[in-house]
């Protein structure tokens, strides 16, 4: 099971990524739903997420600050894993992907 975290600003964003995961991904489990950047930053701290679908253009702290402050690595049992980061749907920000790509191992 892959264990998820949604990070968006917008409720219907959230809502939908997660009606499309729960039908076409069923290993993808959603341990939680943010609907801010610091909501998003202590339940990556808390669930130790394999995958982060997350917002970059968000109020107060957006996208890429939330990467900023997560765990390069998570702690997963004996093993150690990197976490994936995909950026949801909205996103325009214009250096998005060569920042995500520069923190992250997949977007």
């Amino acid at each position: 099971m892959i264990k998820a975290i949604i990070i968006d600003d917008e409720m219907h964003c959230r809502k939908t990524l997660g009606i499309l995961l729960k039908e076409y991904c069923p290993d993808v489990q959603v341990i939680e739903q943010c609907d801010n950047g610091e909501a998003g930053v202590e339940a990556i701290k808390k669930g130790k997420p394999d995958l982060v679908f997350l917002d970059i253009e968000m109020p107060r702290m957006n996208g890429l600050e939330v990467l900023e402050h997560r765990p390069r690595r998570i702690k997963k049992s004996d093993t150690e894993s990197q976490s994936a980061v995909t950026p949801s749907a909205g996103t325009t920000a214009g250096n998005s992907i060569a920042k995500i790509k520069s923190s992250t191992f997949c977007y």
